[in-house]
């Protein structure tokens, strides 16, 4: 049983990086869409979240987001392309849809007791590099693992 939960770690581990790339790149939609980022973020700007942030003006805002804050502009980056898909809606319409979309998921986060996404700390070490530690902590984990297996299934 722990093997098959290695292997799924291991599974699950080994794509992190493509479905990371994956919602950076979906999130761009929200980000080049400065109505909606200002729905999700309260009416502030790229460059006002950076200032509170403590990011320089190059830095990449969904680099230096935390798990909680990338999930809540994943979500809502979702959502809008759901919704654009179900009612056909044109290309015109996106800025005032994600911008009603980043307010609704403002407010659902309001409503649990969440903390704003403009006012969670930047982590201290970007996306990419957190990434790039957990493969290579997975890549150090995978030999240990096959000899682990290895040796179980000699011993039978």
């Amino acid at each position: 049983m722990e093997q098959h939960f290695s292997e799924l770690h291991r599974l699950e581990r080994a794509g992190i990086e493509q479905i990371v790339e994956h919602h950076m790149q979906r999130l761009a939609t929200l980000l080049d869409s400065e109505a909606g980022f200002r729905g999700l973020y309260g009416g502030l700007t790229q460059h006002e979240v950076r200032a509170r942030k403590s990011l320089s003006d190059e830095a990449s805002l969904v680099d230096w987001m935390s798990p909680e804050e990338l999930a809540a502009n994943i979500f809502c980056v979702s959502q809008t392309e759901a919704r654009l898909r179900r009612e056909h809606s044109a290309q015109a319409e996106i800025d005032n849809l994600s911008h009603l979309v980043g307010q609704t998921v403002r407010r659902a986060i309001a409503e649990v007791g969440g903390i704003m996404p403009e006012d969670l700390p930047a982590p201290g070490v970007s996306m990419r590099q957190r990434l790039q530690e957990e493969l290579l902590a997975l890549r150090q984990y995978e030999p240990a693992q096959t000899q682990n297996v290895a040796n179980v299934d000699k011993s039978r």
